[in-house]
């Protein structure tokens, strides 16, 4: 579990960049000096950054998510104000083993009406894996999860590759038949 502590983006703070190879595939990060992290991407296999400080806070965003026993704190800074942030905020509150759907984000970041909206920024999202877009899913599959989680092309896209957020859901119990009937879809 990861518990989020948002702070305001500021771009005169200085970064500094690092990267490290995970479970998941290659991860970048932009960290302020203040500890906060400005941005996280999912790239490939190799890459490089100013620094390798940041690595153990890779592993550390990784590990609360491959573990369900870990949980970490961390301090987010995103790129991201109106609703791209409201729409950030929204998802964090999206718990381990509940899925939602864009609707639902746009309701809760006060947007009902803007489901498209919302999941343009759903897909922007400066932060994967720390605020968990992967949680969220077309109200389709939601409607029929057990088939979606069985064919995870129904799970919606994910960027920089589709099958990465079916293969973050299993490494979250979601694909395991015991956790099926405790999956909360918050539709």
């Amino acid at each position: 579990m990861i518990a989020l502590r948002f702070l305001p983006y500021r771009p005169d703070v200085p970064t500094m960049r690092s990267f490290a190879v995970t479970p998941l595939g290659g991860v970048a990060i932009e960290v302020r000096q203040d500890g906060a992290i400005v941005s996280l991407t999912l790239c490939a296999e190799s890459g490089d950054g100013d620094t390798d400080l940041f690595v153990p806070i890779i592993h550390q965003v990784v590990s609360a998510i491959t573990d369900l026993k870990r949980t970490a704190e961390i301090a987010v800074a995103p790129c991201a104000e109106g609703l791209q942030l409201d729409v950030l905020k929204a998802i964090a509150t999206v718990p381990r083993l509940s899925l939602s759907s864009y609707s639902h984000i746009a309701r809760l970041a006060g947007r009902p009406g803007a489901v498209r909206a919302v999941a343009s920024c759903v897909g922007r999202n400066p932060v994967p894996l720390i605020v968990p877009c992967h949680r969220v899913i077309p109200l389709s599959a939601g409607k029929q999860l057990s088939r979606a989680l069985a064919s995870p092309r129904l799970l919606g896209n994910y960027t920089p590759d589709p099958r990465l957020k079916a293969e973050i859901l299993r490494m979250e119990g979601y694909f395991e038949v015991e956790n099926l009937p405790s999956i909360n879809f918050l539709s």
